[in-house]
């Protein structure tokens, strides 16, 4: 049977990158992360996770260093890692 899903070299290397990333995560990193992806604020985030908003900051502040190993000095959580990990979550799930 064919694999319906056709990805492009650039498309496999954003998913295998983003499979790195998510590998680094904590549990609750990678909570924050999933609603992050899905476009929820912070504030909000913390509503859902029963967390400060200062603590899901601090998730977030980590994911981008975690995320500056994974894409280099130049990577941004919102800007840059968030689109990836949609993706990768998208075909996961």
């Amino acid at each position: 049977m064919k694999n319906p899903i056709h990805l492009t070299e650039e498309q496999i290397e954003i998913l295998y990158r983003a499979q790195k990333l998510d590998s680094l995560l904590t549990v609750t990193e990678r909570r924050v992360a999933r609603f992050a992806t899905l476009g929820h604020a912070n504030k909000e985030i913390a509503i859902m996770l029963s967390i400060s908003p200062k603590t899901v900051g601090r998730h977030i502040e980590s994911i981008t260093n975690k995320a500056r190993r994974v894409y280099g000095s130049h990577a941004s959580f919102r800007n840059l890692t968030v689109p990836e990990l949609h993706a990768y979550y998208f075909l996961i799930d």
